[in-house]
């Protein structure tokens, strides 16, 4: 299964996501970022902030990819 959540990015936002795992989203000043993560490397958390339209972060232990889309600077979340 999937879930899509969109949003501006401008909008200073943050937003859990619980599917394989526990995932926080953290959205404001045009840029995105995974700001916690119960997967253990973390390297969806260290990777830091997108701020580029078609840039993604994803954190693969909880399948979670997140795509900044030119679609009025909307979040768009998979799981």
């Amino acid at each position: 299964g999937s879930l899509n959540v969109r949003y501006p990015s401008e909008e200073d936002r943050e937003e859990e996501f619980d599917w394989e795992g526990r995932v926080t989203i953290e959205s404001g000043r045009g840029g995105v970022c995974i700001v916690a993560s119960d997967c253990p490397d973390q390297l969806c958390v260290r990777q830091g902030e997108i701020r580029s339209l078609g840039q993604t972060v994803t954190c693969l232990p909880n399948r979670l990819t997140v795509l900044l889309t030119g679609d009025g600077d909307a979040l768009d979340a998979m799981v």
